[in-house]
Parts: structure tokens; sequence; C-alpha cells
């Protein structure tokens, strides 16, 4: 079963609020930008300008952009939202 297949079987509660918050800033400064491979979600991506893009909706709560971007802050969500696991 490929990513794509194992992602539609998760169901996501979205809050108004993201439970990450990005430096803009220094992520505009950053030139590795890491956050570009390490999320399994492809939550973050590039705009034409060359600016993070990032999108909390989709996000698995795998933490593992916390761990790679100094950059940012992040939480879990707030209690009844994010992701909820379905057994298929």
């Amino acid at each position: 079963m490929n990513v794509q297949i194992k992602t539609a079987t998760l169901l996501f509660r979205e809050d108004q609020n993201s439970h990450i918050k990005l430096d803009y800033a220094a992520c505009e400064a950053c030139q590795t930008k890491p956050c570009l491979n390490i999320c399994p979600a492809q939550m973050f991506s590039l705009t034409a300008q060359g600016d993070i893009l990032f999108s909390y909706e989709g996000c698995l709560e795998c933490g593992a952009c916390s761990i790679i971007c100094s950059y940012l802050t992040w939480y879990y969500p707030r209690g009844g939202y994010g992701v909820v696991f379905r057994e298929v």
C-alpha cells in the first residue's frame, strides 16, 4: 500500500488556528530549507518567489519538522482537532 492510499484512511478535524507557528523572516534567510524534504505529508512548499508556503490542515502530527527546523514552534492541536487514525 502506498502513502497516498494510507493517508486516505485518515480523517482530519481542522482547527481554525494552526498548531505550527513559523518565523517567516527566519525561513526567508534559511538556505537549506530542510522542512521541504522532511515532512511526510508534504505540508511545506515553495512559492514562485522562493518563500515557504505552509499548510497545517493535513499534518500527520509526527513532529519531524520541529526536530529538523529551529524556526518553527510545534504543538499538538487542541483537543478534538487534528488527525484521526481510522482502522481499515
